[in-house]
């Protein structure tokens, strides 16, 4: 059912399986793994430029203030770093939890945050 979309966003490097032979679409979703092919996407978008521009105001201590911060996947870091600092972020009682699967209302709530700030 997916199949198209799927192909799609893996054309563009928006995602990735979860091996390298199979997908799973109907897997529930991480935190980290939304919030990583959202940023993947918003980055598609952006010019190298703006790109450079963007990593390169990054705080790279801002996820240290999260007492799991360092529990995410070095695939989502760069990606919880931009979303946290800008804002998009702010977890949830002291922790982000990226960990967690992710709820659609959680995913709604970060792509209007995203999109409010004009990120996309």
């Amino acid at each position: 059912w997916a199949i198209n979309a799927i192909k799609w966003c893996y054309k563009h490097g928006i995602v990735s399986g979860v091996t390298e032979t199979t997908f799973a679409p109907d897997k529930p979703i991480l935190r980290e793994e939304s919030v990583s092919m959202l940023y993947r996407y918003m980055v598609s978008v952006l010019t190298e430029e703006e790109y450079q521009e963007m990593v390169a105001g990054i705080d790279q201590t801002i996820l240290d203030q999260f007492p799991d911060g360092a529990a995410i996947d070095d695939y989502a870091v760069e990606a919880m770093q931009v979303f946290v600092q800008a804002g998009v972020i702010t977890g949830s009682d002291g922790m982000l939890v990226a960990r967690d699967t992710c709820s659609r209302g959680q995913i709604a709530q970060i792509l209007r945050s995203i999109l409010k700030l004009g990120m996309m």
